[in-house]
């Protein structure tokens, strides 16, 4: 197998490209990273917010059972 570059440091400087090249990776990366970052914030955010709605959504019908208990027994004494 024949390598392309000789030396690490041709490998780096690409042939007098290398500083786009490595640029070019690193915005990448960057962006990729970032992106990364917002999509787990903005998940766990999410997680929270499903967790609060969930918490209301069991609190608001267990008020109705209870409301709903209540009535069926008083029509039972009526």
């Amino acid at each position: 197998m024949t390598l392309y570059f000789q030396t690490f440091q041709d490998f780096i400087d690409m042939g007098g490209h290398g500083f786009f090249v490595w640029t070019s990776y690193a915005f990448c990366f960057v962006g990729l990273l970032g992106y990364f970052i917002y999509s787990n914030n903005l998940s766990q955010s999410n997680k929270k917010e499903l967790v609060k709605f969930y918490r209301k959504l069991t609190d608001r019908e267990q008020r109705l059972a209870k409301h709903n208990h209540t009535n069926d027994s008083s029509e039972v004494n009526e």
